[in-house]
């Protein structure tokens, strides 16, 4: 007679494979195709335009806690954005 505990790693075997094959099978026939990159296109919404933002803000907020005053807050920013033109 075969092991309880034989069966049982079998069956479990057997559902970890079974997963495994589920997500290669769904994987292959129902993935969404490739989408065009849209950012920038027509004034829309562009990502990159809005972290230079975010980064720009950060900037003034670490510079107004160091106690730099607002001419050298521009002057950085101005030096943050003629590296991302």
């Amino acid at each position: 007679m075969v092991n309880s505990q034989v069966v049982v790693l079998g069956v479990v075997a057997a559902a970890g494979v079974s997963v495994l094959v589920g997500y290669a099978v769904t994987r292959f026939y129902f993935t969404d195709p490739p989408r065009q990159n849209v950012d920038g296109a027509n004034g829309e919404f562009s990502q990159a335009a809005y972290m230079r933002d975010v980064r720009l803000r950060n900037q003034d907020s670490i510079a107004a806690v160091m106690g730099l005053g607002r001419r050298d807050i521009k002057a950085a920013q101005d030096r943050v954005q003629s590296g991302y033109s």
